[in-house]
């Protein structure tokens, strides 16, 4: 069977809003399966990348998630880093547009 040009247009676009929707429900389980601590960290780096507009260092991270350690916030950070939830640059760190629930 032949399909028209909107009937292959509407599929591709519903193939890509499929797509979209698995990878967002990946997302969410994985946000689900970290630690209250992960999470506090995790919501602090969006946090603050909303309010100064750029990436929140590791004292900035460890203040707002209150932790004492920035040792304690790097080893979350590996976490968040392996599950795709963040994305490091040199001495700062920022949330991905992927870690975030629409």
């Amino acid at each position: 069977m032949t399909l028209s040009y909107p009937e292959e247009a509407l599929i591709d676009s519903l193939r890509r809003e499929n797509a979209r929707l698995q990878e967002e429900n990946r997302l969410l389980r994985q946000l689900n399966d970290l630690t209250p601590a992960q999470r506090r960290v995790y919501q602090a780096i969006a946090e603050l990348e909303q309010e100064l507009g750029y990436a929140p260092t590791l004292r900035q991270i460890a203040e707002r998630a209150g932790l004492r350690s920035t040792s304690t916030v790097h080893a979350h950070l590996q976490r968040l880093l392996q599950a795709g939830l963040i994305r490091r640059a040199s001495r700062t760190v920022g949330y991905t547009t992927r870690g975030q629930a629409s």
